[in-house]
């Protein structure tokens, strides 16, 4: 992966980032994200680009990804983990 193609895929995972931190319940095709959800100057980033970074995200478990029966494309945060929450339940009994 170049230089300029490593910046853009940090720069566009920050931004879903944040707009998911903003938004814990948003949920979108990779076309309602380009244009909604990303930073103003990452709006023209090319579908496949972003599709890349959102592969990582849910690679990375911090997305996930459906398909609707129409076949459109859905991204949306990861729901917590039972054991996470199970571990934060545990540490607010003990404390």
């Amino acid at each position: 992966m170049s230089t300029e193609a490593e910046r853009t895929s940090i720069s566009l995972k920050a931004s879903l980032r944040r707009y998911l931190e903003k938004y814990p319940e948003a949920a979108d095709s990779p076309e309602g994200i380009r244009q909604w959800w990303l930073a103003v100057e990452l709006r023209m980033t090319p579908i496949g680009v972003l599709r890349e970074a959102l592969k990582a995200l849910v690679a990375l478990g911090e997305m996930q990804f459906s398909v609707l029966p129409d076949g459109t494309e859905l991204y949306a945060r990861s729901a917590p983990s039972a054991v996470v929450s199970f571990k934060h339940q545990a540490q607010d009994d003990a404390g």
